[in-house]
């Protein structure tokens, strides 16, 4: 938070309840990260693993 990657909004509830989500910044390094992840599938399922599951968020997998 402190690098302004995510935001935090608090919600005076209770139970207590808090929502992350990505700012501007966050969201520019999302085709990086989907970069990284389309490697790493290349070397993780060579390892004979299982398959990764999809992310919910976005079209590839985590």
């Amino acid at each position: 938070m402190e690098d302004k990657i995510v935001d935090r909004k608090s919600y005076d509830e209770i139970p207590h309840r808090v929502e992350y989500s990505l700012t501007q910044k966050g969201n520019s390094i999302v085709p990086i990260l989907q970069s990284i992840c389309q490697w790493s599938d290349i070397f993780y399922k060579e390892d004979g693993e299982n398959e990764m599951v999809q992310c919910q968020k976005c079209d590839h997998r985590r």
